[in-house]
């Protein structure tokens, strides 16, 4: 901004010697020059702008594990002035400011990422993104993290993953689909995770998360009778089918597909999880490692129930009251049929993917026999089941 300023010589602090008037000029170095007064026709000063404090704002955390983090901003407007410096304040206490901890990023305007190394374990840091100019230090909206606890290991293994589709009022799941989940998850263990869907009965009414799920599977083979059954792994085509009125053929069925999901050594992605309570909610940390260069996967987290009372209608059997293992409850994400979202769009050999999950927890089920299934999908439809994993609920 350039302004002229006209002096009067009346106003003007001058002093007389030999008959010329002359003006003193004071720099701010202590140097007086002086000016003949008769010389000066106008007198100009230049202030120069130092514009607005650019417009900064901190992206989402991603990428969390035990002791490091990938996070960004974005700088879309430089307040008149080059952003000289750009990058992530972060602190143990809120409002971090550029004086206490700092990753720098370059300069300029944009999006921007920065990864944060040697964090502690099971802390809470909170973050804000950051952008100097000549106007001063700007900064982005705070957001926060939390560490993993750093208990989680990847243990390469192929799991397979069956979702059940049955009713306490269908006697034939009495019959025959109640007793081959029993034989599954007897003979395979924590090979297999099943993911039990009671479809608008005496357990899950038609409008909760199970049924969902379950009309989401239904819905892709073109199916409406139960009880009904889908067999899923990366590497093997999902299988399915209804169910025999003789168990021992149920079984060997579900053996031979169980078993060529296991003895495919070519494991793409696996999965560790854990799973907590308080108050009234589960909270879940999990940790999905690629082997491979991968595209892009998505994540479910789903809260079950083991030991669900009810009665249950059994074909050539009087009803009776019996327990309903693995039953869906919930699921920590609901924004689609399959309760998925993606966590992220590529990957390469050996990384690692961390999150942080919630799921609501209700009275009426029993926290005792709560458990977690995270489930990793390598697309958005039923049969993109890659991988799975089953845990506890502490």
């Amino acid at each position: 901004m350039k302004k002229s300023l006209f002096f009067l010589l009346g106003l003007v602090s001058c002093v007389l010697a030999t008959s010329q008037t002359t003006m003193n000029i004071h720099q701010s170095n202590g140097t007086v020059i002086q000016l003949p007064l008769s010389t000066i026709d106008s007198i100009t000063y230049t202030i120069s702008n130092p514009g607005n404090l650019a417009a900064v704002s901190t992206l989402p955390a991603g990428n969390i594990t035990a002791s490091s983090a990938v996070c960004g901003g974005n700088i879309s407007n430089s307040g008149g002035t080059p952003v000289t410096e750009r990058g992530i304040c972060f602190n143990i206490a809120s409002n971090p400011t550029t004086a206490n901890n700092k990753i720098i990023s370059g300069s300029g305007n944009g999006n921007f990422t920065v990864n944060l190394n040697s964090l502690d374990t099971n802390t809470t840091y909170y973050l804000r993104a950051y952008a100097i100019n000549s106007a001063g230090t700007a900064y982005g909206n705070e957001i926060s993290l939390t560490t993993l606890s750093g208990t989680l290991v990847v243990v390469k293994r192929q799991r397979a993953t069956v979702t059940y589709v049955g009713a306490t009022w269908c006697p034939p799941c009495g019959a025959y689909g109640d007793p081959t989940k029993q034989h599954m998850e007897s003979t395979f263990g924590s090979d297999v995770v099943i993911l039990n869907v009671q479809s608008g009965d005496a357990i899950s009414s038609a409008g909760e998360f199970g049924p969902t799920f379950g009309s989401a599977f239904q819905s892709f083979v073109g199916s409406t009778g139960i009880p009904h059954a889908y067999w899923s792994s990366a590497n093997v085509a999902m299988d399915h089918r209804g169910f025999y009125a003789d168990n021992n053929a149920n079984a060997t069925a579900a053996d031979a597909n169980i078993n060529a999901i296991l003895s495919n050594v070519n494991v793409s992605v696996g999965v560790a999880a854990s799973a907590t309570i308080s108050g009234s909610t589960v909270t879940v940390e999990t940790l999905t490692k690629f082997y491979s260069n991968q595209g892009e996967h998505y994540i479910g987290v789903y809260l079950l129930e083991d030991s669900v009372m009810a009665n249950q209608s059994i074909s050539g059997l009087p009803d009776a009251i019996t327990p309903h293992n693995n039953v869906i409850r919930s699921s920590a994400l609901q924004g689609n049929l399959l309760g998925t979202q993606s966590i992220g769009t590529s990957f390469t050999a050996n990384q690692e993917v961390s999150g942080t999950y919630s799921i609501p927890y209700f009275s009426g089920w029993n926290s005792s026999n709560l458990q977690v299934a995270v489930v990793i999908w390598n697309s958005t439809q039923a049969d993109g089941i890659s991988n799975s994993i089953i845990v506890d609920v502490n």
